[in-house]
């Protein structure tokens, strides 16, 4: 995952992963994958990635989504919805 650039007949790629954990290790804090606005403290290398965006955003994306499926599938459940899980 990243962007590639050109510049004088040489290829750059940029890892995103390495972007959002470098750009401010100095403050020993990473950006959000999702919404890079948003930073939190950086984890343990052995630890699973967390990206602090998912607190913010998870919430807001789990309502609109189930309001979609009653709404516009006539969907309705009453099992929990589990976004953006590594579980799942």
């Amino acid at each position: 995952m990243g962007r590639t650039k050109t510049r004088k007949g040489r290829t750059f790629l940029i890892n995103v992963l390495d972007f959002i954990t470098e750009l401010m290790a100095d403050k020993k804090l990473q950006l959000g994958l999702l919404d890079s606005r948003i930073t939190g403290y950086v984890v343990p290398p052995e630890t699973e990635y967390n990206d602090p965006s998912f607190s913010d955003i998870k919430p807001i994306f789990a309502s609109a989504f189930k309001d979609y499926l009653a709404r516009n599938l006539n969907f309705h459940s009453i099992r929990p919805y589990r976004s953006l899980s590594m579980k799942v």
